[in-house]
């Protein structure tokens, strides 16, 4: 009976693993690559990332937030250099997300400048 549970587990096991891989592999068709198979310069790319900002837990509590004066030039002003704000139609970063980045971008080039968003 013991011998029969186990072999129950295991099945069970590998079913939860084999969800896991194709809720993966669902999530990088639709969001990071909609090709059927990854290109292998992308491949390699994941592979050789690095893993200090990698997955949504990196990231969860990340806000864009004005710079602050102790990083301004000489003079007296904090300017960013043009900014290019991207977000693909199937990204999984959404528009609420984006938004504040292109104003705070917008707020620390007091308006100067333009912060262009790809959508």
């Amino acid at each position: 009976d013991n011998e029969d549970d186990k072999e129950q587990d295991d099945d069970n096991d590998d079913d939860e693993e084999e969800e896991e891989v194709n809720i993966a592999e669902l999530f990088r068709q639709r969001h990071q690559c909609r090709t059927e198979e990854m290109p292998q310069p992308l491949a390699d790319a994941y592979k050789n990332a690095g893993t200090v900002w990698r997955g949504t837990s990196a990231i969860s509590d990340y806000v864009a937030t004005p710079l602050s004066n102790t990083t301004t030039t000489t003079t007296k002003e904090t300017k960013l250099p043009p900014t290019l704000v991207m977000r693909g139609q199937y990204d999984f970063v959404s528009q609420a997300c984006v938004d504040p980045w292109v104003d705070t971008i917008l707020r620390n080039n007091n308006k100067s400048t333009t912060a262009s968003m790809v959508v």
